[in-house]
């Protein structure tokens, strides 16, 4: 099984393309609005939040998603899980990034 780190962890590796799948089940999660928001300068980096169908064709453990976590894919490679806790992001305009 995939390693679980922290989301810091995780923000120590920005140079990298990631790809991220959010978990929350959110339409318009805190999360999504943030990385956005932090990798809008780094054009190499692909940031893709993808839907509860979406999800439905990847192998993601019940548990994972239901406490928050992230499953990271690095163009193609094995998924990674990371822990997102809501404290990690500062309070941003809800409405900032969401389709209605």
């Amino acid at each position: 099984m995939a390693m679980t780190k922290s989301f810091r962890s995780w923000e120590n590796n920005m140079d990298e393309p990631w790809v991220v799948h959010d978990l929350t089940g959110l339409k318009c999660p805190l999360m999504s609005i943030m990385l956005e928001r932090k990798i809008a300068e780094k054009a190499d980096l692909y940031i893709q939040v993808i839907s509860d169908a979406a999800l439905a064709e990847i192998d993601i453990p019940m548990t994972l998603k239901k406490c928050g976590y992230v499953v990271v894919d690095h163009w193609g490679q094995k998924p990674q899980y990371f822990r997102a806790e809501m404290s990690d992001f500062p309070k941003v305009d809800a409405s900032h990034g969401c389709d209605s």
